[in-house]
Formats: C-alpha cells, structure tokens, sequence
C-alpha cells in the first residue's frame, strides 16, 4: 500500500525549491480542493469586509466583536439603574441589583434565548415548546431618535410590556422596549428587527 511521503525539494547546493502551483490542483484530506475551500468561505462571508469594535457603527458589511456585544450588554444594564440579568449559584436565571445576590424568576421562567443583531439586521427565533406568555426585552444603539427593535409572531398575540423608551449619553441614543408574547405554540417563529445599530433582545419564558 502505498503511503503518503512529505519532504522537500532541494538543489544541488541545498538551497529549498518551491515549486509554483494552483489553488485548484492542491486537495486537501477531505478531497475538496483549496479552491473549493476558499469558494465556500466567500460564499458564507459574502459582503462581510471586516469587524468592528464599535457599536455606534451602522455598516452591515461589518461584523460586531464580542467586545461591542459585551459594551452592548454594560449599556443595557447600566440604563436599567442597576438592575441586570445573571444566573445563580443553580445555573437559574434571574434578576439583581448592583451586587446584590441574584433572584430568580418565579414560576419557572427562565432565558429561552439571546437574539445579538447587527446593523438593522432581522434575526429569528422558533419556539421549541408551548409557553401561555413569553416577554422579549430588547434594546439597541442608534444616533438619535426612538427607534426601538420591533417584534413580530408569527402566531399568538404581542402586546406592549414595557413602553417604548430612550437614554441619550452624548451622540449615542440607546432605546429599549419590552413585549408580551400569548399564547407561543411550539414552532411558532419570533421575528426581531434592530431598527438601528448593534442590538439585543432577551426572549424569557
């Protein structure tokens, strides 16, 4: 059987050879070849040019770092006067203030999930399981303005939990809005749209 043999070409005077190839004639193990790979990396960045730090910036060609997503989530609770979301000691998720222990949600609600989104950028959620009132607190940057993340169902009933609102620091604007979700039947699908720049949106249930 033959195998698999890596070496180097050399001349007569030791010096390495490098010899000139193509992305299409070099295979990798899989049997796709380079070009292949990089075909398939385009495709899946496709009109992505970079990252950013920033989460005043309104370009959906830039992907947000988990540095803005983190100074997202300082902004969002540092608007909530102290307040914010963590787990406790159980791995249950809860509310706390300042540093204060965590208290958890009654009757069993816990965080279903974390929508993160990017510029004005729509993100989806199915539901796995049926939920009698889910509520979607969400919130993003922006450079001026109420323009809160929306929400949409594609069953049951939104209502507003949480007036449309807003804090100004200087140039950035961060608004924030709560919804009430009835009757959720497993594989409906929440639709959530940023409306700005950089958001979040929590889904507890």
């Amino acid at each position: 059987m033959s195998k698999i043999c890596r070496g180097e070409l050399q001349d007569n005077l030791g010096n390495t050879i490098y010899p000139h190839t193509e992305a299409g004639l070099v295979f990798c193990a899989d049997g796709e070849t380079v070009q292949q790979k990089i075909a398939g990396t385009a495709e899946t960045l496709d009109g992505i040019t970079g990252v950013s730090d920033s989460t005043d910036l309104n370009d959906s060609t830039k992907l947000a770092t988990s540095k803005a997503v983190k100074t997202l989530k300082d902004s969002v609770n540092n608007s909530l006067g102290g307040l914010s979301f963590a787990q406790d000691a159980n791995g249950k998720w809860g509310y706390k203030v300042g540093a204060d222990a965590v208290i958890p949600f009654k009757s069993g609600a816990n965080i279903i999930d974390v929508i993160i989104h990017g510029p004005n950028q729509v993100q989806t959620y199915t539901f796995t399981a049926d939920y009698d009132s889910v509520l979607v607190l969400t919130a993003n940057c922006d450079d001026g303005g109420l323009h809160v993340p929306s929400v949409k169902i594609s069953s049951g009933t939104v209502t507003i939990a949480r007036s449309p609102a807003y804090k100004q620091n200087g140039s950035r604007v961060l608004n924030y809005a709560g919804y009430q979700l009835t009757n959720v039947h497993k594989g409906d699908v929440l639709t959530t749209l940023t409306n700005g720049y950089i958001g979040v949106a929590f889904v507890i249930g």
